[in-house]
């Protein structure tokens, strides 16, 4: 190992420098008696350290970076949201914006996540729509930065009233159509989403003023706006409606979708859109079983309350529906819920002496009348034995399977020589009240007895030929009792077509009279429009936009289809168009986020059918009839391979 001295102009003190030679290091160290970390190894030692140093700070720096980046792009709020600008569903709605209020662009943004309180954030601009979104993010929370919901409501038109009473009946627009303005520089504004799901006008088109005022303090605006007369609220010195173009995006499942009155439209249906809806419909219902069985049977959304009130037909009916998703759906949630829900109906099973016969006995099932007398009633009994056959069916359990037979045999000998029923009996006394009489009950009765031949039939258990007389009666008391009714006169009776569908004899006059009634209301269907506000109505029958109304006449009709596509193609193609627009229809009426974001527990409803475009409530019969309907329609869609789109 050479050591040498040279000049060096580095030092501060001295012009000398030791160098060592590091080719004659290395030999030195290779037979030299001292390890390689010894001192004399002061070079290469010296090197390692500076590099495991210099890693620590490269890290160190850039986890303070990364750190800062994200710290400042929710410390600023303008930057908060960028990203949601760059959506291109975003930028198409804010180009095709214009600025109805004073000459400016108007945007309300909303972010919720179901559980915590939503935020409604206001913002204008003279310049832009995009500047006006960015003034409204920036308005956002910081501690709902992470919330995935938003939707964007660009304010599109307004239309200003003078002097206007509110308190009379104004037809000019839907209640839930608009939103209402009373004061913008005090942000009393609210979106028709906010109406509709705080109950602030109701269907008379009158504002709730105690509603209202309970909704401001909740979304913490100041005093009544000077706009409203103090001495009396009922009046308005002015008022503004406004409407809006709104988008709604889900960043927990990268979803953006235009909306329409608050609400999506369904252009195009599939096979998988259906039976997602009707598994959705399923849970609500399933969350909704109580631990005794008991069923959630109405629930108000605007005021989170559950009515004391109960419907026990509506219940089996309900049975029946889970009973029949669970074949599409098998999952246990579902089936240790409408077990549950099942056994809790059986309860109310009763040995009960035969209408008229009464010695002998058969299973009933008892209701209440007025909270005291046992009552039994052919809906119900009807209802119950559908839902116990359509159980066993489904899950190929047997064992509740005798009780229908037994309901069924009560059944049969409550009917009368014309084919009719004894609809109501009371108990201890077996009074037989003959003038009561409920229309659907009849349909019901067909139903249930075609269906439980036919599931007894394909399952080898017993079956009784009996079962399928009796209901052939049945429908011919209905044929001779509607025969001299007009066609205007004539509906749906969607229980009855179940019941001739299900019926493998189709009888002429029952197929004919079958084809009337539906011919009827494909006629009263609203199938085009030339209305723009009237687009979320197409698929209606008449003037009812209540969804489950619209659910059972598609139950019915779906039900004939593939009867009618063989037998008479041409018909069976307008039963095709007709059940695929009032489908469209019901879709709309289903709790997704964009709409159960307004509500004070989202959660509860998500997934539920709503009664109609202008009511929330609930109850569990509209799920019902819209999981049969949504099933029917997507086995139509599977068998025929086709989206039909308008």
């Amino acid at each position: 190992m050479r050591r040498r001295l040279q000049p060096s102009n580095d030092g501060p003190l001295s012009s000398l420098n030791l160098v060592i030679d590091l080719n004659d290091e290395k030999e030195s160290l290779a037979s030299s008696k001292y390890p390689i970390s010894h001192p004399l190894n002061v070079k290469m030692k010296k090197k390692t350290s500076i590099s495991f140093k210099k890693a620590i700070f490269l890290l160190t720096m850039f986890i303070f970076l990364t750190s800062a980046f994200f710290l400042l792009k929710y410390l600023f709020p303008r930057h908060r949201y960028r990203h949601l600008l760059k959506i291109p569903e975003v930028k198409a709605l804010l180009d095709e914006s214009s600025a109805p209020v004073d000459g400016q662009y108007v945007v309300f943004v909303t972010n919720a996540n179901g559980k915590a309180p939503y935020n409604i954030a206001l913002a204008k601009s003279e310049h832009s729509a995009e500047s006006a979104l960015e003034d409204a993010l920036t308005k956002i929370p910081f501690k709902s930065a992470r919330f995935p919901w938003f939707k964007i409501d660009l304010v599109s038109a307004t239309k200003i009233i003078e002097n206007y009473d509110f308190s009379s009946k104004h037809n000019d627009l839907p209640s839930y159509w608009y939103g209402l303005a009373f004061d913008w520089e005090g942000g009393w504004v609210f979106l028709p989403d906010e109406i509709q799901a705080h109950g602030l006008v109701n269907f008379r088109n009158q504002i709730q003023w105690d509603r209202l005022g309970n909704y401001a303090s909740q979304r913490k605006l100041r005093s009544w706006p000077s706009t409203v007369l103090e001495d009396d609220t009922t009046n308005l010195a002015f008022l503004e409606l406004l409407h809006t173009n709104s988008l709604f995006i889900d960043f927990s499942k990268n979803e953006v979708v235009q909306l329409y009155h608050g609400h999506r439209l369904f252009e195009k249906l599939t096979h998988g859109l259906l039976i997602q809806a009707a598994k959705e419909a399923g849970d609500y219902l399933s969350r909704n079983v109580y631990k005794d069985g008991k069923m959630l049977y109405v629930y108000r959304p605007r005021s989170n309350s559950e009515p004391s009130d109960y419907s026990l037909t509506r219940h089996a009916g309900t049975v029946f529906s889970m009973a029949s998703l669970y074949q599409e759906y098998p999952n246990k949630k579902l089936l240790d819920a409408t077990k549950q829900a099942l056994e809790f109906l059986l309860t109310f099973v009763n040995d009960c002496p035969l209408p008229y016969e009464p010695k002998r006995q058969a299973k009933c099932v008892w209701d209440y009348d007025d909270g005291s007398r046992h009552v039994t009633k052919l809906g119900l009994n009807a209802l119950t034995a559908l839902a116990i056959a359509e159980f066993t069916y489904s899950t190929k359990d047997v064992k509740y399977f005798d009780i229908a037979k037994s309901i069924a045999t009560f059944i049969k000998f409550s009917q009368q020589e014309d084919g009719s029923f004894v609809q109501k009996v009371t108990e201890p006394n077996n009074k037989l009240d003959e003038e009561y009489y409920v229309r659907y009950y009849q349909g019901e009765v067909i139903f249930c007895l075609a269906r439980l031949y036919n599931v007894a039939k394909k399952m080898q258990l017993p079956a009784e030929e009996e079962w399928i007389a009796v209901a052939d009666k049945a429908a011919t008391y209905i044929v001779e009792r509607e025969a001299k009714l007009s066609e205007d006169e004539l509906l749906v009776d969607h229980w009855f077509l179940c019941g001739i569908a299900e019926m493998e004899s189709h009888n002429k006059r029952h197929v004919d009279h079958s084809k009337r009634t539906m011919m009827a209301e494909i006629e009263r269907q609203l199938q085009e429009t030339s209305q723009d506000q009237d687009k979320d109505r197409l698929g209606i029958f008449g003037a009812s936009i209540s969804t489950t109304a619209t659910a059972a006449k598609t139950e019915g009709l779906c039900s004939m289809y593939d009867f009618f596509a063989k037998k008479d193609p041409e018909f069976g193609t307008r039963i095709f168009e007709a059940v695929y627009l009032s489908t469209r229809f019901q879709m709309q009426m289903q709790y997704r986020p964009e709409k159960a974001m307004y509500l004070e527990y989202p959660f509860r409803v998500m997934g539920g059918m709503h009664m109609s475009l202008n009511n929330y409530e609930m109850r569990n019969d509209y799920s019902q009839h819209n999981i049969c309907s949504f099933l029917c329609m997507a086995k139509l869609l599977k068998e025929q391979e086709v989206a039909w789109n308008q």
